[in-house]
């Protein structure tokens, strides 16, 4: 499965449209080893979630599920948002299976 999260851009053929963040964290929860590739929006509109939360998720997610076959993209166009996924999704490469204490979230705390 792959996960295309957006509330406007369609995905492109192959991919699963995700409008809110909530059935994506729900689709991780149950099943982490369906998805193949996930790809990020972050603004998902008033009062949702937004697409950095999920990356947080994963990382979270992947202290205790192996989560390093999983491809994992963004395509938001706020570029401070854009650099707090990739750093998630770095972390959850690099440090796979054990949390990563020496680092500081990028962006505003």
């Amino acid at each position: 499965m792959n996960i295309w999260l957006d509330d406007e851009r369609e995905p492109p053929a192959g991919w699963e449209w995700y409008k809110t963040a909530e059935p994506v964290i729900r689709q991780l929860l149950e099943a982490p080893g369906e998805v193949e590739a996930i790809s990020l929006d972050n603004d998902l509109g008033a009062c949702e979630l937004e697409g950095h939360y999920v990356a947080k998720f994963l990382f979270i997610l992947s202290q205790v599920e192996d989560l390093r076959g999983i491809d994992l993209q963004v395509h938001t166009q706020n570029a401070v948002a854009r650099e707090r996924i990739e750093w998630y999704y770095s972390v959850i490469r690099r440090g796979q299976g054990r949390v990563v204490l020496n680092e500081q979230e990028p962006g505003p705390q």
